[in-house]
Order: structure tokens, then C-alpha cells, then sequence
């Protein structure tokens, strides 16, 4: 043991071990501590690291001393096993201090060891380890590590121990004091005081507490307290889960003195590493779920406030002590993590990753959360200043993999819809992700507007959103985690920018930032920029306003010459804002009027050429030009609402109707209400006619047509037309009279061709004077197509120039001859002119020659009464006059003569009877009846003749069937004369009647015909006597042999009537 009593390691802790403790610390290789869950290593394996300095540790704690020798090379006398190489002494027992004074020596004034000074000697009131340094002669010998421990070595574990001194404290829940010290070698046994020296002290202290801030926090953690109360009561206070406490670790060496500030918190899992420790695993079995952040301050000794320390702190993990284990995140993360024996790292595989990363993903992140929570709570009392909300937020690309479980849970739960804590801030609140705007990182590092884009949104945003900064780095580790469309919804890039916080703020915004925005969004070049800008009033004008895009006018355009200043439409700036050569090609392309105008504008222009027209004609026409001209750009949007706004706009110059020759007053008409003078000869009596002259507009041209200008009136427009010119007809001039009624008479004609409906002109046409003749209007019932003659003023044959109109004079009755309607008609209004006085010279003309010319050489058949002028020159109807061819015989009473220019002929063929055929009527029974009646036929008589004669064609049978009727008649006897004379043709009934002058048979009997016999006679081929029991023949059938000698057989009987 002499080789022990070199220079060595002393370790005091301030607690004595337990029976446990003794039992299981020789236990080497085997985790004594696994079911301890209060306790933070694993004994048996982190107390194995000693032997890396030393083969011959010892350890005192209270009555004991325990050795150890696992070579078994320094006791080998006392060692009776090799499988427990070492011995444990019983320090209550005096007399091991008489016989081994040497061996205790060196423990006399060690941390307040004092076994020789007193006696009997007190338990030690704590524990002191002594490690004594490999020597080169131990190495040798050494069976567990050849490496002799020399001066450099130690020198080194000294250096590294006091660099890293600071952060040992840092999680431990008990030791609060760090210390290392130094005696030098030639120092005294015991040694003084003055002899040894501290080369560093590390102490910790709690500056400050505070409660969590989160009372639902605080009721998950004390749940899982009171289920870990299950696997061991001691975890009870284990640490302070309700608690974020402020902690001051001060070291002090080579006489300076070092403060440090971390905000601490550790918690309970809650979640899955809660159930993992609950429910026991037949694999392994877990500690506690515990996990713990601590985050670097900065305290200002002068303002006691707090602020965030800049370093280089890359994260370091515990496992209550530091692990030589960096996270890559910006603090200290603590946790009862599964550890590979060697302490170096985490355990990457099987149910202990399991386990780390339950860690990781729950009681880590309710840390890592709460200490935030509990930052932006000192951040709003002021306690800590210069704070920004992500400075402790860990940046995925940093963070070891082992580690990322953590960050992609911890941002889960930032952007949690629910329970998303408010951890955003702006600088001045704080809310959470649902309420946090971010400006995507073109706005951000836009070098022009990027601070003013910022401004803007903080000023304008809409309440409970506000905007928050996000470095390209946060942004980044956003999307690592998997959160990108998260990112993505509550990222505004320029086209949310500028809808939500420019746009719809441009009235209240001052107007330089509000054209300096306006301008970057022209240059942007964005699609949904660009519709922004078009749907917003946004571009300065001339007028002061703003304007839409669509509404600007370029002030150096063919359009400009339609706006004024005051309409607030023409482009205002300067070449180096909005009136640049780039800026006005980007304005012209969305839509600003150039050359082209909008048809929305050129309605709203047309609708102001009304108010122009009043004060300058001339500038009306100058804007009506431009306007037709803008309007050809249209034509093919003729589904568009603003045609038909235009087509019920009074803006058109017009002639007015009645104007035939177009040079009077012009007036603005609706386009609808207007004829395009194509057409005028068809409506200018009646309808507005287009200016086209003026307006330098062709007839044909397509924007007339689209704004409804009538080019092909209705046959009622034309009607119209005819009608009026027949009724101005003595003031219109009457070469524009003929033109007029032969466009009009061609269009109808046309018309009726191409539709074929003919009704609607033929009931019109004969309402008013439809024909013009000469330079006047007629009505179609005294016109005729051809005509030997004319009558006028009362009967016209139409113009040659019009009678290829030949469907319009068929369709309204144009007749083509004169019929004798129209000559009656004639007559009949020259009797209801003059009634019963004498006609003037030059109607009674008329009369003649229609009577002459129309009726009797034209050999017209006359069905009705016509009037006739009498010998006074007076019309009578023909059935009153009498034409005199007996002018021997004295005129019988009441007799008018037809006029003597009319002679016997046409006399008759008028119907006017004659003198001689009246005193034949004189003569004639009034009422032959019973006696006789007219012959009742139901076809032609002479067919009916024809056909019985057909059925006697014996001329033998004539004088039989003669000689039958006269036997029927009860004649007693008959006689047949065959007169051969030829009488006298002078004073007998006619001419007609001339002919029967001539030889005849004449038959007689000496009977009477009764009634019944002269009606079967005239009953054609039908017997008479076919009722009559006793009768020989049938009377009307056999007497009809008759005509086979003559056309006209004639009776005698009784000596009183004679009938043929």
C-alpha cells in the first residue's frame, strides 16, 4: 500500500453512503441505481471512470473505509476472494489506527478528517474518496489501464475540469458547491490550512422563482407527479416542476471571479414517456421522466435587468451532469436519458432510443416551451430587455440528429391550433401562430421597400394578426420540420402584401410611401400584383385622385384629346416615377387607354357628347370621329353590355325627319332611333337619318351595325315613308318625289320576294294613296299596269318606271288591266260628286270614254247596275234608261232616254233596254202563274236539250209524240200546217227576233192546256204525266222532240198567252 501514498485525487461530498451504497459500489460493471428512479447516475458504472487515474481507489464514509484492489496487487495478504478484491474496515474499531498510523496519516486534516485526533474516532460526517495516481511502477503491474498518471497528466485533468466547471452545477438537484484544490508536495502531513490552496470554487445560488405561467401546465405536472408517485415516493420534490427559477452559478479562480445567469426549468413528461415509465417494460426499466432546458443570461449590474447573452453556445446535453454530448442547440438540455455505459452518448437504437426520444418530443419540449413562456413574461415586466421572441429557438440545420426529435416536436407545438403558445412577438405583443404574419423573404430583403414593406403591415394589419420578423434561418427550419404549408398560410408574399395591407389602406396611407409602393408594384412584374393594381384605384392623376389603371389615359395618346384635367383620367408624375418610358409601357400594358379605350369609357365618353354638342359642334364631331374610330377595336365583343348602353344613348347627329334633301337642323339621336342614310330614301319623311357626311363614317361600316343603326327599315318604316311623301307631296321636289317612291316601291317588292308574307303591305297599301303619278299619289283602285287608255284624273296606267315591282303591284291589287270595279267605282264617285245634276264637260268625258273604251270595246261583261249619263248628261243606272230604237212610236210616260252620244249597241251591252223591247214588256203577263213558271233546270238547258233529243233521234217520232200530247189533252183533233212564208222584219220585238220570221210548222188542236200540262212541258226530261193514271205519254219528255226542228218553238193556247 506504500505505493498508494503518492500524490492523489481527493473527493469530498458532504453526504455519507448508505448500506446500500456499500453494497453496490463493488458491484463494478453493474448499474446498482437502475431501480432507484430518484437517482441520477448509474452506480457501478459511472464510479468504474475512476480507475482511469488510479487502480487502488478508496472511499470513507462514516465508520467505514473501503479499499479496493481489483489487481489484488496492494492487499493481497488481506484479499481472501479475488472475486471481491478489496477490504472494507470498520474505522470504530481504535486499534486499527495504532497499527496502521502511516496508512490514515494521510487523511488527517482532509475536508475536516481528523481519525488520530480523536478517540474514539466520529463517524465521518460525509464521504472522501482518494484516488491515488497510477504510478510507473503500479502500470507495470496494472491489469485494468498501463497508463501511468504523471505530473502533465494531471495537469491536463486539471485544465479541462476547471474549463468545464461552470455548467456542472447547472442541473444537479443537490450539490450546490464545486471546488478544487491543490497541496503541494511538499507539503505537511497533516497539512495546514495555509497549505492548501483552492485553484477554483464553483457555487450555485437561485437569484429569482416564478410560478409556470401556465396553469394548464401546472395541472399536468402535479397529475404526473402524484402517478410517479407509484414507482418511488421520493420523486416528490425531486425538482421543481412548477417552478422556472433564475440561477447564478459564480466561479472564482486565480482570484478572479466569474457570474453566470441561466433561466432553468425541469418538468415531468406528460405524455408518451409518462406511459413508458408507468408501464413496466420486460426489456428495461426507466428512470423518471424528466427533462430540462437552461438558457444563458446576462445580468446589468447597474439596472439589475436581464438580458439575453450573445455567445457561441453551440448546446450541451445532461443527464443531470454535462454529457460530453453538444445538441447544436442554443441552450442546455436536460434529461434522465438512456446513456451508453461510457456516458459519451445517447442510446440510438431499440426501446432506450425509444425512450430518448420520448424524451426529446415531451418533457424537453414542455421545457423548452415554458422557459420561452417564462422569457416573454420577463420580457413584458421589463425584467429582461433586448429580448427577441426567437433567440433561444433552435435552428434545425445546427441541431445533431440525435436531437432533431426535438426540435421538429418543439415547432409542432409553436404552430399547435389549439394550444399554440403565444410566443410570436412584433416587439411590442405577443400572440401566437394563428396571429403571427410573416412577410416572405423577397419583402423582407427587398433592399428598397423592405423596411417600409415592414411599416406598412405593422401599421395596417387587421387585428388579431400582426406582423412578426422571421430570420431566413427560421424560415428554413420551418419547412425542415415539415411545417411548410403551416409557414406557408401565414406568409404573406407581395400579392398578400399588397391586397391585405396596401390596397385597401391607399386612402389613409401618406402619399409618398403610398407611391413609392404603388411604383415597386408596377416594376414587380407579378400576375396577381398586377390584378391588384387593376382593381384598385392606385395611379396619381392630373386631377389629384387616384385612378384605376384601366381608367388612365396617357396624356401623349390618341385619346387624350376625349378627357379633361378635372376628370381625373390622365396620367400625372414625372419621368422618374410614373411617367418613365418603363413605367408607362407596364401601364399600357394593364390596360392604361393609349390608342385604344375601353368600351366602358368610350359609353361614358359618347354619354357626354350631348353636353359638348351644346357648347362646340364642331369639338363633338372631333370627339365623335375619335370615338368611331376607338370603337372599331370592339366589334368583335358585341355580347357586350356597353353596346347595348351605347345603342339607347342619344349621341348620333341625325338629320330630322321630314329633311328630304338632309340639309337642315342635325340633332343627336339614339343609334337605335336612327337610319344610316343608305336607307334615307326610304324614311327621311318619317325617320332620323345618320350625318354620315359629317362624321366621315361609310354606310357600310360595322360599328354602325353593332350600335343597332337601322340600315333595312321594316315594311312599316317604308309604308310610313310613302304615306307621309303622298301627304307633302306638292312641296317635295319632284325628282326627289320619284326617288323616293321607287326606293320605296323597290324595297317592298324585294321584301315581299324574299319573305313571301304579302298580307300586312296589301292592307296597307290600299289605306292611303299608294301610287305615285306625275307628282301626286293615287290609290291603287285607280291604277292598272297596262291600259289602252287613261281616265284621268280618275283612272292612271302606272309609270313604265315602275312596273318591274311586279310582286308589290300583284300583292296590293294593282290590277293589270282596268276592270270594270275600278270603272264602276269611277262612275259611282262622279254620281255622289255631281248626285243628280249634269256633268261637266270634262267628266262627262271620262264617262265616255270608260263606257266606251273600258266596258263595251273591251266587251266587259257588266254584272251590276252601271251608271249611265242620260240625254241631260245626269248618271242614271242603266236600269232606268232606255235607249229609243222606235223613234216612230210616241215615248211612253217616265221614260228616260240614254244620252244620244251613246249608241244602240253599246246601249245594250250596258244593260240599257230598249223603247221597243220596253212596249214588248208592257205587254207581257205580270204573273204568267199558274198558267206558267220558268223552266227548272239543274244543268245547262241546252246540254239537257241536247241529251234528251239524243234519246228521239227519229225525226218521225216528233209529229207522234205531237199527236200524244194532244190526245193527253183530251183533244178531239189535230191538225199540222206547214207554213212556207217569209214575214216582214220591220217594227217586231228585236233583231234577235228577225229570224223566226221565216217558214214553220204549226200544230193545232182544238184543247185548251191546262196548267199541269204547261208545267210538265217545262219539267226537261221528266214526264209530267208519269203521276197520271190514263196518260198516254209523258209531257216534258216526248214533247222535247221539238227541238229537233227548232230552237225556239213557241205556244199558243187559250188564245190569251204565247211562251217559248
Amino acid at each position: 500500500m506504500a505505493l498508494c501514498q503518492g500524490p492523489c485525487l481527493w473527493a469530498f461530498n458532504n453526504e455519507q453512503f448508505t448500506p446500500e451504497d456499500w453494497k453496490n459500489i463493488v458491484r463494478v460493471g453493474s448499474a446498482s441505481k437502475e431501480n432507484k428512479v430518484e437517482k441520477i447516475g448509474k452506480f457501478g458504472l459511472g464510479f468504474n471512470t475512476v480507475y482511469h487515474v488510479t487502480d487502488v481507489p478508496s472511499i470513507l464514509s462514516g465508520n467505514t473505509l473501503l479499499i479496493l484492489d481489483p489487481n489484488v496487487t496492494h492487499l493481497t495478504k488481506h484479499i481472501k476472494h479475488k472475486t471481491n478484491p478489496g477490504i472494507k474496515l470498520d474505522l470504530s474499531q481504535q486499534r486499527l489506527f495504532h497499527c496502521f498510523p502511516g496508512q490514515f496519516g494521510s487523511y488527517e486534516n482532509i475536508f475536516d478528517c481528523n481519525f488520530t485526533r480523536k478517540s474514539p474516532p466520529e463517524p465521518y460526517p460525509g464521504t472522501l474518496i482518494k484516488l491515488p495516481f497510477r504510478s510507473a511502477e503500479e502500470a507495470v503491474k496494472s491489469e485494468i489501464n498501463p497508463k501511468v498518471y504523471q505530473k502533465h497528466n494531471i495537469l491536463d485533468f486539471h485544465h479541462l475540469f476547471s474549463k468545464n466547471s461552470q455548467t456542472h452545477l447547472l442541473f444537479l438537484k443537490n450539490i450546490i458547491t464545486l471546488s478544487l484544490q491543490n497541496i503541494p508536495h511538499n507539503g505537511s502531513t497533516p497539512p495546514r490550512d495555509n497549505e492548501i490552496e483552492t485553484i477554483f470554487s464553483v457555487s450555485k445560488t437561485t437569484v429569482s422563482a416564478m410560478e409556470i405561467p401556465d396553469d394548464t401546465s401546472v395541472s399536468k405536472q402535479r397529475h404526473a407527479e402524484k402517478s410517479l408517485m407509484k414507482l418511488d415516493g421520493k420523486c416528490k420534490g425531486l425538482i421543481e416542476s412548477c417552478t422556472v427559477r433564475i440561477i447564478q452559478i459564480s466561479s472564482q479562480q486565480f482570484n478572479e471571479t466569474k457570474l453566470q445567469f441561466w433561466l432553468l426549468y425541469n418538468c415531468f413528461g406528460t405524455d408518451e414517456s409518462l406511459k413508458m415509465a408507468l408501464h413496466k417494460n420486460k426489456q428495461t426499466s426507466f428512470s423518471l421522466p424528466i427533462g430540462g432546458i437552461a438558457v444563458p443570461l446576462q445580468n446589468d449590474p447597474e439596472t439589475g435587468k436581464f438580458t439575453t447573452l450573445q455567445t457561441d453556445l453551440v448546446g450541451q446535453a445532461f443527464c443531470f451532469l454535462p454529457l460530453p454530448i453538444h445538441t447544436g442547440l442554443p441552450v442546455n438540455v436536460n434529461g434522465t436519458f438512456a446513456v451508453t455505459s461510457n456516458r459519451k452518448a445517447l442510446w440510438e437504437t431499440g426501446v432506450k432510443n425509444d425512450w430518448n426520444k420520448a424524451l426529446l418530443q415531451d418533457p424537453v419540449v414542455t421545457a423548452y416551451v415554458t422557459v420561452l413562456k417564462a422569457l416573454k413574461k420577463m420580457s413584458e415586466t421589463k425584467q429582461l430587455v433586448s429580448y427577441c421572441y426567437y433567440n433561444f429557438w433552435p435552428e434545425r440545420e445546427k441541431v445533431t440528429e440525435t436531437f432533431k426529435p426535438l426540435v421538429d416536436a418543439f415547432y409542432s407545438t409553436i404552430v399547435d391550433d389549439s394550444v399554440g403558445p403565444e410566443l410570436f412577438s412584433d416587439g411590442e405583443q405577443w400572440f401566437s401562430m394563428n396571429n403571427a404574419i410573416f412577410l416572405h423573404e423577397s419583402i423582407e430583403n427587398d433592399e428598397k421597400i423592405g423596411d417600409l414593406a415592414v411599416q406598412v403591415c405593422q401599421k395596417y394589419a387587421k387585428g388579431p394578426n400582426h406582423v412578426v420578423p422571421l430570420p431566413l434561418w427560421l424560415r428554413n427550419t420551418f419547412k425542415q420540420a415539415g411545417l411548410e404549408k403551416v409557414l406557408q398560410n401565414r406568409t404573406w408574399n407581395w400579392e398578400k402584401f399588397y391586397r391585405e395591407a396596401v390596397f385597401s389602406n391607399l386612402t389613409t396611407m401618406d402619399s409618398k410611401s403610398r407611391d413609392t409602393l404603388v411604383l415597386h408594384a408596377i416594376d414587380l412584374h407579378i400576375k396577381e400584383i398586377d390584378n391588384l393594381l387593376l382593381c384598385h384605384p392606385c395611379i396619381p392623376t392630373k386631377g389629384g385622385q387616384l385612378q384605376h389603371v384601366r381608367k388612365l389615359v396617357n396624356p401623349s395618346g390618341k385619346v387624350a384629346c376625349l378627357f379633361e384635367l378635372k376628370e381625373g383620367r390622365l396620367l400625372d408624375g414625372s419621368e422618374n416615377d410614373f411617367r418613365s418610358p418603363k413605367r408607362i409601357q407596364r401601364l399600357l400594358e394593364l390596360g392604361m387607354a393609349n390608342d385604344h379605350l375601353p368600351l366602358e369609357d368610350i359609353t361614358e365618353k359618347a354619354g357626354t357628347i350631348n353636353k359638348t354638342w351644346s357648347i362646340d359642334k364642331n369639338k363633338a364631331f372631333v370627339h365623335l370621329k375619335c370615338l368611331f374610330e376607338l370603337m372599331k377595336n370592339h366589334i368583335y365583343d358585341k355580347d357586350s353590355h356597353h353596346w347595348k348602353t351605347l345603342r339607347t344613348t342619344a349621341f348620333l347627329p341625325a338629320y330630322s325627319p321630314g329633311d328630304a334633301k338632309m340639309e337642315g337642323n342635325v340633332t343627336l339621336k339614339r343609334p337605335t332611333d336612327v337610319f344610316s342614310d343608305k336607307c334615307s330614301l326610304l324614311v327621311n319623311m318619317t325617320q332620323p337619318v345618320l350625318d354620315n357626311s359629317n362624321l366621315k363614317i361609310h354606310h357600310s361600316d360595322p360599328v354602325l351595325q353593332i350600335l343597332g343603326v337601322n340600315s333595312t327599315p321594316k315594311p312599316e318604316v317604308v309604308r310610313q315613308q310613302l304615306h307621309e311623301g303622298s301627304k307633302q307631296a306638292h312641296s317635295i321636289d319632284r325628282a326627289m318625289l320619284y326617288k323616293i317612291a321607287f326606293e320605296c316601291y323597290k324595297c317592298l317588292d324585294k321584301w315581299i320576294c324574299d319573305s313571301g308574307n304579302a298580307t300586312y303591305i296589301s292592307q296597307q297599301a290600299s289605306s292611303f294613296p299608294f301610287i305615285l303619278i306625275g307628282d301626286t299619289f293615287v290609290n291603287v283602285y285607280r291604277v292598272a299596269e297596262n291600259g289602252q287608255f287613261e281616265a284621268k284624273p280618275y283612272l292612271h296606267v302606272l309609270p313604265a318606271a315602275f312596273t318591274s315591282f311586279r310582286n308589290l303591284w300583284k300583292c296590293i291589287g294593282v290590277e293589270k288591266q282596268f276592270t270594270i270595279t275600278q270603272f264602276l267605282t269611277v262612275l259611282q264617285e262622279l254620281k255622289a260628286q255631281h248626285g243628280n245634276k249634269p256633268l261637266p264637260k270634262s267628266d262627262l268625258s271620262v264617262v265616255f270614254t270608260i263606257l266606251n273604251k273600258g266596258i263595251f270595246e273591251a266587251e266587259v261583261k257588266i254584272m251590276h247596275d252601271c251608271l249611265i249619263p242620260n240625254e241631260r248628261g245626269v248618271l242614271q243606272f242603266a236600269s232606268e234608261l232606255f235607249y229609243n230604237d222606235s223613234p216612230w212610236k210616241p215615248l211612253t210616260a217616265g221614260v228616260t232616254l240614254c244620252h244620244e252620244n251613246i249608241p244602240r249597241v253599246m246601249a245594250r251591252h250596258l244593260g240599257i233596254k230598249t223603247t221597243r223591247h220596253h212596249s214588248l214588256e208592257t205587254h207581257i203577263v205580270d204573273d204568267p202563274s199558274p198558267l206558267a213558271f220558268e223552266f227548272e233546270q239543274r244543268e245547262e238547258l241546252t246540254v239537257r236539250i241536247k241529251n234528251i233529243i239524243s234519246a228521239y233521234p227519229s225525226k218521225k217520232d216528233i209529229l207522234k209524240e205531237l199527236i200524244q200530247n194532244a190526245d193527253d189533252a183530251e183533244a178531239t183533233e189535230i191538225h199540222f200546217i206547214w207554213d212556207k212564208r217569209q214575214h216582214g222584219k220591220v217594227k217586231t220585238f228585236g233583231k234577235k227576233w228577225n229570224n223566226l220570221q221565216g217558214p214553220a210548222l204549226c200544230v193545232f188542236n182544238n184543247k185548251v192546256f191546262s196548267d199541269a200540262d204547261i208545267k210538265g212541258i217545262q219539267q226537261l226530261g221528266e214526264g209530267g204525266k208519269h203521276n197520271t193514271p190514263g196518260k198516254i205519254g209523258k209531257y216534258g219528255v216526248g214533247f222535247k222532240s221539238v227541238y229537233h226542228l227548232t230552237d225556239c218553238p213557241s205556244i199558243l193556247t187559250g188564245d190569251e198567252i204565247l211562251k217559248d
